[in-house]
């Protein structure tokens, strides 16, 4: 089995997956979002490519547990998406993911730029880390 995380942003989709043992999640790259459909088109050929048996997309949240703009936004996406891919799609709270993912970064001391590439990538990474978590602690992956 492997799952693929996505971290939706407007301009940048990051993407991760899991290994095959469900062990953990890899930033794998990011999608460029310049327009809807040709980003559903990679997502699509890539889950068919790794044989995803589960999407996790990351919902922003606000910090008071309610949808915002932002959360709107993506949920249209995953409406797109849910019409092309053959999968289950689960929604999952990102709230702070982007942030822990910066300051891993920057603790790592890496540089802006470099940062920039990666940060979209390791954010689907810790949403699809948090998910399989989830699961690992309610005993619904055997691991």
């Amino acid at each position: 089995m492997v799952m693929m995380g996505l971290d939706v942003g407007d301009a940048r989709i990051g993407v991760a997956f899991t290994d095959r043992l469900l062990f953990a999640a890899h930033p794998y790259g990011v999608i460029e979002r310049r327009e809807d459909e040709t980003a559903i088109d990679e997502i699509s050929r890539l889950a068919r490519e790794k044989r995803v048996n589960r999407i996790v997309v990351g919902i922003p949240y606000t910090l008071r547990g309610e949808i915002g703009v932002q959360g709107d936004k993506v949920r249209r996406f995953i409406e797109l998406l849910r019409r092309r891919v053959e999968v289950p799609i689960v929604e999952w709270d990102e709230r702070m993911t982007t942030a822990a993912a910066d300051r891993l970064l920057r603790e790592l001391e890496m540089p802006g730029r470099k940062r920039r590439k990666l940060l979209d990538q390791l954010s689907a990474a810790l949403i699809l880390q948090s998910y399989l978590d989830m699961l690992k602690n309610k005993g619904e992956l055997d691991v």
